[in-house]
């Protein structure tokens, strides 16, 4: 019998090799085992000049699989213009590696959106922990956005019927009261498919926006 795996695309600690570790640029050790993304998270940064040439190096090996999280958020100190300057220097990074971007957005779909339309990028652009309305999310869908949920946006009322599985992922973030497997186990319930063919799924989602970059 194969043993399942459970991919978890957003994590601030290391449970398995199957997590994708969150690094967030300037703050957190660069060094992790594994899997790992690294971005400048729009509430904890600050423009400085070499900040290209650093993302792109701490990015390029091929364990580091995504480029962020970043993205825009109303709350954050640095003005929305800068905040933009700094995300699109994480997707200059995305499109010169052939790697997603794990986006990090709160308050500014609309401007994510105009963004996406404008810069057409050739990489998957993944919105992390979403849990906003099934109807900006179908909005989003159309866009060609993939979904990673945790608990939040897996109990969003009408949420996961709206994302197509094929753009769906799964992660704990920093939720201490929820493992990766009781939230495959909870979608799976919600949906109504066998936990064993949710996670065929997902791993099928995983390998082609995450293995199959840098190619």
């Amino acid at each position: 019998m194969i043993e399942m795996k459970y991919y978890n695309v957003h994590s601030h600690s290391k449970c398995s090799v199957t997590d994708i570790r969150n690094i967030i640029f300037a703050w957190d050790d660069p060094i992790s085992k594994g899997y790992y993304s690294v971005g400048a998270h729009p509430l904890f940064y600050e423009w400085t000049k070499d900040f290209y040439s650093k993302l792109h190096k701490i990015c390029t090996p091929k364990a580091a699989l995504a480029v962020g999280e970043c993205g825009l958020d109303k709350r954050s100190p640095i003005p929305l213009t800068e905040q933009v300057d700094i995300f699109m220097t994480h997707v200059h990074v995305s499109e010169e590696l052939k790697k997603p971007v794990i986006i990090h957005c709160v308050g500014h779909f609309n401007e994510l959106s105009n963004i996406m339309r404008e810069t057409k990028p050739t990489q998957p652009w993944v919105i992390h922990g979403f849990r906003k309305n099934p109807q900006l999310a179908a909005s989003l869908v159309a866009q060609g956005f993939y979904f990673s949920l945790g608990k939040e946006g897996v109990r969003r009322e009408g949420l996961l019927s709206v994302i197509p599985i094929n753009r769906l992922f799964l992660e704990t973030d920093d939720d201490t009261e929820m493992t990766i497997e009781e939230l495959y186990a909870e979608v799976a319930t919600t949906i109504g498919i066998d936990v064993e063919l949710l996670a065929q799924h997902i791993e099928s989602n995983f390998k082609n926006v995450f293995l199959s970059s840098g190619k």
